[in-house]
């Protein structure tokens, strides 16, 4: 049994909550809610009363005089409806002694019943103001913890000086106190890493008998990078200055290739949308360029020498120029020296032209030295001053080449920390292993061969013949995208269900279909768990994406081990082919560089790249298909067969059609699997029913595949009315939910928001706080959905070294192939 996390066929980590689950218990309004589970106790018993009092007052107004029976049914109205009003106590007292001896005591007792609401709410709206204050402090001071509070000044600066130079007050339904306990939330129970909001730990599989659970001393260790992204936008900013860019070096984007005899390439398009860093790259025809394209160096070359072969390339061509030249009359008119420098210019913003990194190095140095002294301090404080420091570095950085600033350099994130070891090595028991051979058992008959990789299939036996054989990749990828149909087949690609195939195994180029999976564990500890006496909860499956493993590879305390880890996985994957890895975005989005130390790299070619020179051995591998198994397959120049694999942390989805392309040459699998009721982006917009609808859990052995929950109209869910106090909504909400069954803790997902608000939110029906945070949130939702919490707040099984329960989620990475004999 190896060490590492995984088992070989599947590799684990796990997420671990930054606060125990305890902290959640800032929350509460322990007096509030005693005073309304008692007044919900007398309603209760008004509620019983009722039944029996409505029917004896039914019954005895045809005994009654003409007033009396009107006295009784207007009475009998007002039990029915639950009121007892000033006219209500009338009523009672009209009646006065015509009712029988036990009639008249069961209306007093229902009356009895309906002032013990009263006085139950009234002392609650009395707790409410000491309550609030008290639940505000404590969930203030838990995001004060320094161990918290130095994640939260690298997630969000803003709020977090505005934590620090508050008082303790949180007013109920306030941005502050949405941002408060949407943090604290997240923190104990909601796992997304990201600093030490949520950490990761390795996972490792015990032998039968051996320890469950965290076992060895916290170790902690963290990262912090600076987005890549600031790098890159003050390089383009300084080479495109015209005065100090001509000592850029610069070199043509390795993309550029002829394709039918026109020249294309792959211009890079940078973004920043919805607060996260985006790239994409697009196929471009630069026919009108010819003239000047063939006068670009292979090489690096600063650019004004650039500039220079640009105009020398206008005015007298060189030798073995001219034949590739249009006609003079054909070329544009552009032989000034200046209008030749703006050329070329333009070439660098479109991205055909790529800067060295080496250029700016004295910005780039202290950018990387705010980064260091970011992870070495841990104090709030600190960390602000130095996020400020950075920021003011970058502005001045883009004031010295006369650029502005992008927007995203005043508020954007540009930092991110990776951090791990609090709670020390996880150990998983060897039944964990078999649930997810159970659930990959379960996933496989879904997996279907993309069309679009049958397509790509039918385009190159087209061009090259059965058999035949492509010495450039990238020109069989590039004449697809030029083909009329590619925007459909694209568009299709994730709603045509695909073709069934019988054998799931790696072959060649073409790896065993892969899927993440992230799921918990429902127990009451470590040795239940042990025992088999747990639960498997999955929360999501996404495509196959070891790119969510190899970002840890980053964290020194963790990369040998998830480098082995993914080295193993990948092996299983793509038995007998040499994986390399292509990092997609790296000169932009963080967690896209390189990490995993293991797996050999190719640079994507349309990237500004971390040193100039060869494009690595693109050149070296050959594309052929394969007649006996109708597939394409990649082979280096030793023959080896060749995968390609993809490490970056943003969904493949999103890439650029090229990438996609290339990556769809190992990876041809569509799996149109939801877990838990899971939504993907491009799925259409589910329908808004016209009342709370619940839909069951649905289980396979210890598997839970997807939990309890309901889907709600916005139109159905109660809100504050004008006046109504915090507790008595709270009342009327924990009548609605009771009526509708739900469990007071829960999941909001907004699958009817827009994607950048769909993160799910944890909350607690029972507490104001919380309620108040989900009312805001979801104001402008036309629908929403409220999740079973399992695990609940008492159930999480990990326990960190004080005893403390700590939510996590394992990250698996599963191969979908059927295990050989003998294998783990």
């Amino acid at each position: 049994m190896r060490a590492g996390p995984g088992s070989g066929r599947h590799a684990v980590l796990v997420r671990v909550a930054g606060l125990p689950a305890k902290a959640l218990d800032a929350l509460a309004v322990p007096r509030i809610r005693r005073c309304l589970d008692a007044a919900s106790e007398s309603e209760r018993e008004a509620v019983r009363l009722a039944e029996d009092l409505a029917l004896a007052l039914h019954r005895l107004a045809p005994t009654l005089e003409p007033a009396g029976r009107r006295t009784a049914v207007n009475l009998r109205r007002d039990v029915h409806n639950g009121r007892l009003t000033t006219r209500t106590r009338r009523l009672v007292e009209q009646l006065g002694s015509a009712p029988p001896e036990p009639l008249r005591r069961l209306l007093a007792s229902w009356v009895r019943s309906r002032e013990q609401v009263e006085t139950q709410l009234a002392a609650a709206d009395d707790a409410t103001p000491a309550a609030l204050g008290q639940a505000g402090r404590r969930i203030l001071a838990h995001l004060r913890d320094p161990w918290l509070l130095s994640g939260l000044a690298i997630a969000s600066p803003a709020f977090t000086r505005r934590l620090l130079g508050s008082d303790d007050q949180l007013p109920l339904g306030g941005r502050m106190a949405q941002s408060a306990v949407s943090y604290l939330t997240r923190s104990a129970a909601k796992l997304s890493p990201f600093s030490t909001l949520t950490t990761t730990e390795l996972a490792r599989f015990s032998p039968p008998g051996g320890p469950v659970g965290a076992v060895g001393e916290p170790h902690l260790d963290r990262v912090v990078e600076v987005t890549p992204a600031l790098t890159t936008a003050l390089l383009f900013a300084e080479a495109t200055h015209p005065e100090r860019g001509g000592a850029v070096t610069v070199t043509v984007s390795p993309s550029l290739r002829r394709v039918d005899g026109l020249p294309v390439a792959l211009l890079p398009a940078y973004h920043f949308l919805q607060g996260y860093f985006a790239r994409d790259d697009e196929l471009t025809d630069l026919t009108a360029y010819r003239q000047l394209l063939a006068a670009l160096p292979p090489d690096p070359v600063r650019l004004d020498t650039l500039v220079d072969l640009l105009l020398h390339a206008h005015r007298d061509s060189p030798p073995g120029v001219a034949e590739q030249q249009p006609p003079a009359a054909e070329r544009p008119n552009v032989v000034s020296r200046a209008a030749v420098a703006a050329q070329a210019r333009r070439f660098l913003h479109a991205g055909l032209l790529l800067p060295a990194p080496a250029t700016a190095v004295t910005t780039v140095a202290a950018v990387a030295g705010v980064g260091a002294a970011l992870a070495a301090t841990t104090d709030a404080g600190t960390r602000l001053d130095l996020d400020q420091r950075l920021r003011t570095l970058a502005i001045e950085a883009f004031d010295r080449v006369d650029a502005p600033a992008p927007a995203w350099v005043t508020a954007g994130p540009l930092r991110h920390e990776n951090v791990a070891g609090t709670v020390g090595a996880v150990q998983l028991p060897q039944t964990v292993l078999d649930d997810l051979d159970q659930l990959a058992g379960l996933l496989r008959p879904s997996v279907r061969r993309a069309t679009l990789y049958v397509r790509l299939v039918d385009h190159f036996v087209a061009r090259y013949g059965p058999g035949g054989q492509a010495d450039d990749i990238f020109e069989v990828l590039y004449s697809f995208l030029r083909r009329p149909d590619a925007p459909k087949l694209f568009g299709d690609a994730y709603t045509d269900p695909g073709q069934p195939v019988e054998d799931l195994r790696g072959h060649g180029t073409i790896g065993a279909p892969t899927q993440t999976a992230y799921a918990q564990i429902v127990a009451a500890g470590p040795a239940e768990v042990a025992a088999g006496d747990y639960r498997l909860v999955l929360n999501r499956l996404t495509a196959g994406q070891p790119g969510l493993l190899s970002r840890w590879a980053g964290v020194p305390r963790m990369s040998d081990a998830v480098n082995g880890s993914l080295v193993e996985w990948l092996a299983t994957v793509y038995p007998g082919a040499r994986a390399y890895q292509v990092n997609i975005g790296a000169d932009w989005i963080n967690g896209h560089r390189a990490a995993a130390g293991g797996v050999p790299s190719l640079p994507w070619p349309a990237e500004v790249r971390a040193g100039a020179g060869p494009t690595g051995n693109w050149s070296r591998l050959r594309l052929t298909h394969e007649p006996s198994t109708g597939t394409l397959q990649v082979h280096d120049s030793d023959g080896a067969p060749v995968a390609f694999t993809y490490l970056g942390s943003t969904p493949a989805y999103l890439l650029s059609e090229a990438a996609r392309l290339l990556f769809l040459l190992s990876e041809p699998w569509l799996i149109a699997v939801r877990a838990d009721n899971d939504r993907w982006p491009f799925d259409p917009q589910p329908r808004v029913p016209e009342e709370p609808t619940a839909m069951p859990a649905v289980e396979s052995g210890r598997l839970v595949l997807s939990r309890r929950r309901w889907r709600i109209p916005a139109a159905a869910f109660p809100r504050p009315r004008p006046g109504e106090s915090p507790a008595r909504f709270l009342f009327r909400l924990d009548r609605w939910r009771t009526a509708h069954d739900l469990p007071a803790e829960v999941f909001c997902r907004r699958d009817f928001a827009p994607v950048s608000a769909r993160k799910p939110l944890w909350v607690d029906l029972r507490v104001p706080h919380a309620v108040w945070t989900l009312l805001r949130a979801t104001a402008q939702d036309r629908a929403f959905d409220l999740v079973e919490a399992l695990p609940g707040r008492d159930a999480h099984w990990l326990r960190d070294a004080d005893g403390n329960r700590r939510a996590s989620e394992l990250l698996v990475l599963l191969n979908l192939a059927p295990a050989s004999r003998g294998a783990t």
